[in-house]
């Protein structure tokens, strides 16, 4: 199975993002490292943005001064400095595509639906979990594309048109981040969105009245 899937299902028959920790990773001299390599530092997986090497000292080993940029939460920026000769560990990272299929909801005291995850499909047809936070931008616009979408299929069908065919498909890179001493977990983030909209021909007019979507809606509406 690949990485980034559990093997073993949950209750509900469904795929989660995989969070078992995997032991030790490769390292690399640090004097070697170049822009755009990855490193682990400070247990976080990142990509050096800057490097700056001094002159080799009474050793005989130069000084090695990185600027580095997390690979999952891209706003923190990192400044990591040491001898030459030292051996940074280097992330395990996969990149993979996913597409959404619809949302998992969950009714609450007053009877509306919250989002619990974006639901997708893998390469495999596998279905797989995105936990929802609804302070992730990414994930804020899926789903302003997910009701977009269901707005234009509802507008079709009013005008007689068939339903719209879309697909939204996610890029996900995923990267060790340090759990423990020498142990790792997958830590993942959306890199990028892509939304393709395909009109179909008109069919037979038909009535229907036109109701918006939202984040939060009273069960059994539509």
């Amino acid at each position: 199975p690949r990485r980034h899937f559990s093997k073993i299902r949950s209750e509900e028959g469904r795929y989660k993002m995989q969070q078992q920790e995997i032991e030790g990773l490769k390292g690399q001299q640090a004097s070697s490292i170049k822009v755009r390599g990855r490193v682990m530092i400070k247990g976080r997986p990142c990509v050096v943005k800057k490097v700056a090497l001094s002159r080799p000292g009474k050793h005989g080993h130069v000084k090695c001064n990185f600027l580095c940029q997390d690979l999952i939460k891209p706003d923190r920026k990192y400044q990591h400095v040491c001898p030459g000769k030292d051996y940074i560990e280097v992330p395990e990272v996969e990149k993979y595509e996913l597409v959404v299929t619809g949302l998992k909801t969950v009714e609450d005291e007053d009877m509306m639906e919250q989002i619990v995850a974006i639901v997708t499909k893998n390469e495999d047809d596998e279905t797989v979990m995105l936990p929802y936070d609804e302070e992730d931008e990414k994930q804020e616009e899926i789903l302003d594309y997910f009701y977009k979408i269901q707005e234009e299929k509802k507008s079709d069908d009013e005008k007689g048109l068939k339903s719209t065919e879309t697909i939204i498909k996610l890029s996900i890179i995923q990267a060790t981040v340090s759990a423990k001493k020498n142990k790792y977990q997958w830590d993942y983030r959306v890199e990028a969105i892509a939304c393709t909209v395909k009109k179909k021909k008109n069919k037979t007019k038909a009535g229907g009245r036109r109701s918006r979507g939202g984040r939060r809606r009273r069960k059994g509406s539509q």
